[in-house]
């Protein structure tokens, strides 16, 4: 069983893809450890626990490159305004916009 687990998730609030990275642990809930994102100044990391940056290893490194292969893989919209008039799911949907073209 791989350590840590990652998921894509929206931001609505912050208009912006993020990667949560948990750690699995064996018979309990995961552990989430961080946010991976990216902005228009560049990646980001928010630590669920400001100690764990200076605690962190090369396995949690490792997932990090991860993480920000896994949001490459959609559109880069730091820089654009969502369309006017979307919902919620309608704003997750565009932000989740796979980049197919790599545009």
């Amino acid at each position: 069983m791989d350590p840590y687990s990652l998921t894509v998730c929206a931001n609505l609030t912050r208009d912006r893809l993020e990667v949560e990275v948990q750690r699995n642990n064996p018979g309990g809930l995961p552990e989430e450890l961080a946010l991976v994102f990216k902005t228009s100044e560049g990646w980001g990391i928010d630590y669920a626990d400001d100690t764990f940056a200076d605690r962190r290893d090369a396995a949690f490194d490792a997932v990090v490159v991860r993480a920000k292969e896994l949001l490459e893989e959609y559109k880069d919209r730091h820089d654009e305004e969502p369309p006017d008039g979307l919902t919620a799911t309608g704003m997750a949907v565009w932000l989740l916009e796979d980049d197919v073209d790599g545009e």
